[in-house]
């Protein structure tokens, strides 16, 4: 409930500072910042959306942290979707993008959310961001190898820094399976479309 004070800013400040200590000062450090909107919150007993100046004020607060202890910022790329011209004209291309798309790449209306979703991945490389692209197995176990495919085909590979895979499961003995699929599908896409990398 202390979103934006000098609180909150101090403590994000030091978590920042903490993490890339402990984790010997990585080259990237993910801050999320998705899912801040009323889709994402209506069912919560407490909403806390921050908008416009506010929240470009932020995440350059955390881009600033993160470059602090020579880690490169990384955002999932939602804001996108829905705010694409501010998105062009404030988010710095210093910042690491992962769009994600975790359904089928076909069979889809070209007018429809699922084409924004998609679309963002070109749009993203047409205006010269360094990408990391997100896919899963949580709605298709064919998603992965359809997220290498279409940016095999798609995308500059000199703009394309890896791919991430989200299983949204537990790290616990009951997952163990669903977080060994997610891998193992990566891994065949890219014995497919990326052999280079293995």
């Amino acid at each position: 409930r202390m979103v934006s004070s000098p609180e909150y800013y101090e403590v994000c400040a030091d978590a920042i500072a903490e993490v890339c200590e402990i984790f010997g000062y990585p080259r990237l450090f993910h801050l999320g910042l998705d899912e801040e909107n009323e889709p994402n919150q209506k069912f919560r007993d407490m909403v806390i959306i921050r908008n416009q100046y506010l929240w470009w004020h932020d995440a350059y607060f955390f881009f600033s942290e993160c470059e602090k202890h020579g880690a490169r910022p990384w955002v999932w790329s939602d804001y996108c979707w829905d705010f694409k011209d501010v998105f062009i004209e404030n988010m710095p291309k210093s910042v690491m993008q992962s769009n994600w798309f975790y359904r089928e790449f076909f069979d889809y209306d070209p007018a429809s959310r699922q084409a924004v979703y998609i679309g963002t991945y070109e749009l993203l490389d047409s205006l010269g961001y360094d990408q990391i692209p997100g896919c899963s197995t949580w709605a298709t176990v064919h998603n992965p190898g359809q997220t290498l495919a279409y940016c095999k085909e798609k995308l500059n590979p000199a703009l394309l820094k890896g791919f991430l895979t989200i299983p949204w499961t537990y790290t616990h003995r009951e997952s163990e399976f669903t977080l060994k699929n997610d891998a193992h599908r990566l891994y065949v896409g890219r014995q497919r479309h990326y052999p280079e990398t293995l």
